[in-house]
């Protein structure tokens, strides 16, 4: 399978693993405001992801805006990877960017501040890493990471 020549797995959340279920809204500020995506989950079904290392790179900057709580972003984060995996992760997998879109910092993609932080969590290369998203800052922040 496709994924099995990486040690370590990096997915980005919004428009990857799940879809937020509002018009015009990118990302879900309440627990029903979203689903996961069903091609996806059952992609990721065809691994044993207790055996494999994964983590979450997201940009969350709902939080700055004052949209959504820190402490909600969480919840959405940690439902949507139970949702597709089936567990959480341990907590250094998990890596969000809660700054504006404006603001300047080493997290927010397409920087590559999380994934370094999940790469050097598990002490995996970045050769042997892939960051799977959806969007062209995706793409430039696994670039930046040392990986495409």
């Amino acid at each position: 399978m496709i994924l099995d020549k990486y040690a370590l797995v990096i997915f980005d959340a919004d428009g990857t693993l799940r879809d937020c279920t509002v018009d015009g809204q990118f990302s879900p500020l309440k627990p029903e405001e979203w689903k996961l995506k069903d091609d996806v989950a059952d992609a990721l079904k065809q691994y044993d992801w207790s055996k494999k290392k994964f983590g979450i790179a997201t940009n969350q900057p709902g939080i700055s805006r004052g949209e959504l709580s820190e402490e909600m972003s969480i919840q959405l984060i940690h439902d949507m990877i139970r949702g597709n995996f089936g567990f959480l992760p341990d907590k250094e997998a998990i890596q969000y960017c809660p700054h504006s879109i404006d603001g300047a910092c080493d997290c927010r993609k397409p920087a590559a501040g999380m994934l370094h932080n999940i790469i050097k969590h598990f002490g995996v290369a970045a050769s042997k890493t892939v960051f799977i998203g959806d969007s062209p800052r995706d793409k430039v922040a696994a670039e930046n990471a040392g990986r495409l």
